[in-house]
């Protein structure tokens, strides 16, 4: 089995959103937006309840002896949240399997290789590829590795830098351009 890496093609997490969207699994959507846009751990968010989420802007993270975090929800993952809530109890877990038992991590990664290999995407990409995702795509935006060290909880940026597969080339091209000073 290949090392689980990050998607980096904003098509293909756009086809992976419309398979969970054609298969009528918005809870599974939403775990995966979630996971991808703030880079939040899923172990984490299945331990989310309808309380922490509903008719709330955005979603309290807390962090270890750190102040909390606030990210805000978008309109997309607002809307789901809406529709997924909309019959359950303040006290229910966000994120319930069919047999109204907690979601794991293995179900999460079941449910997400299926709609991996219905779009014949490669075997590297997995439910582990999600905050790797984040962290890529943060990246490209931010060029920002303090960040993403400081929120993977990575002991060097060299660890950083292979957890979200940043290539070599990205830096080569830094330093060929230089600062021009």
């Amino acid at each position: 089995m290949k090392r689980c890496a990050p998607i980096k093609s904003r098509e293909t997490i756009n086809l992976i959103k419309e398979a969970y969207r054609a298969k009528k699994q918005e809870k599974d959507l939403l775990l995966f937006l979630l996971s991808i846009n703030p880079g939040l751990n899923i172990v984490d968010l299945l331990k989310l309840t309808v309380k922490d989420v509903k008719n709330k802007t955005g979603l309290v993270v807390h962090q270890d002896g750190l102040h909390n975090r606030i990210i805000p929800f978008d309109e997309e993952v607002s809307t789901l949240i809406e529709y997924v809530t909309k019959d359950l109890k303040l006290s229910s877990l966000l994120f319930i399997s069919c047999r109204n038992m907690a979601m794991d991590r293995v179900t999460v990664s079941d449910h997400f290789k299926v709609i991996c290999n219905e779009l014949g995407l490669d075997e590297s990409i997995s439910a582990g590829s999600w905050r790797k995702t984040f962290g890529y795509f943060h990246y490209q935006k931010y060029q920002d590795f303090a960040y993403l060290n400081w929120l993977f909880g990575h002991a060097s940026m060299l660890q950083t830098v292979e957890y979200i597969d940043i290539d070599d080339v990205n830096f080569a091209t830094q330093y060929q351009e230089g600062l021009g000073l």
